[in-house]
């Protein structure tokens, strides 16, 4: 496994869809090995792989104590609405965003063997698996929103956020 470099905004990369993954073998899997150790070493909560530049449906999770392999992800139930909490971007290293996401969710992939699996996914899980899809179509989180902040006022960010409940 390895670390590799995570593409920065404006990297023209970072706004291009990615491509269906057709074949199943173990290079795809040193790459997903190598995305969970990118995103771990980075301090993240996901990563696509159009982020490490590489233009492939796959993306990496880990929260709590569920990690999380998806390839060639889509969204087969989308309901409710949440706006908490702030999102961040290994991307966009100095930005924190408020984007308005589906509470919970399905979501259909393939695991790296090719293998059809499902999630059930609500809350903050629901949260990052929409981010990371987003990365899949060429979106960052500053295309959803127009309340963007810099991490650094995040404090201040915060403050807004509880006078507004």
């Amino acid at each position: 496994m390895a670390v590799r470099n995570i593409l920065i905004y404006p990297h023209s990369t970072l706004s291009k869809p990615a491509v269906k993954v057709t074949k199943f073998h173990e290079q795809l899997h040193k790459v997903l090995d190598d995305m969970h150790e990118t995103m771990l070493f980075a301090g993240g909560v996901g990563l696509a792989a159009p982020q490490i530049g590489i233009l492939k449906a796959m993306v990496v999770i880990k929260h709590e104590e569920q990690q999380l392999e998806l390839v060639n992800p889509v969204l087969t139930v989308k309901e409710g609405v949440q706006l908490e909490p702030l999102e961040g971007c290994l991307s966009l290293p100095d930005i924190l965003a408020r984007v308005k996401r589906y509470e919970t969710i399905t979501v259909q992939a393939q695991d790296r063997f090719g293998e059809k699996i499902e999630h059930n996914c609500t809350g903050f899980l629901a949260r990052i698996v929409q981010h990371e899809l987003d990365h899949l179509q060429g979106i960052l989180i500053i295309d959803r929103t127009k309340e963007v902040y810099k991490r650094k006022n995040k404090q201040a960010a915060e403050e807004s956020e509880s006078k507004c409940k």
